[in-house]
């Protein structure tokens, strides 16, 4: 089956109305439809605007890499990307186009 896959790259510190970005994220898409979504929590990143990011426990960072990665028909993604980009100030999302070979439930 054809689809697309979102991946959306955000600290653990951004925000949105309040709460952290990635949960607001993740409620968006289940409002959305969206079969489903996984948050990943990173151990260290760097970025073009930011220092490196680490779970060092002399310098244990607070604003860690946060993945947001999904998988739904084409459509779907695109039509929740445009509310995904506003949610967000900084960041990064990405989408591509992929071949599910297995969805077994």
């Amino acid at each position: 089956m054809k689809a697309k896959w979102m991946r959306i790259y955000v600290g653990e510190s951004c925000r949105y109305k309040g709460k952290p970005a990635y949960k607001a994220i993740l409620e968006l898409l289940k409002r959305r439809g969206i079969p489903g979504a996984t948050v990943l929590r990173g151990i260290e990143s760097y970025g073009p605007r930011s220092g490196e990011h680490t779970v060092d426990i002399l310098r244990f960072s607070m604003d860690l890499p946060v993945v947001i990665d999904t998988i739904a028909e084409s459509g779907a993604i695109e039509g929740v990307l445009p509310e995904v980009r506003a949610m967000l100030k900084e960041g990064l999302v990405m989408t591509l186009e992929v071949e599910v070979e297995h969805g077994g439930d």
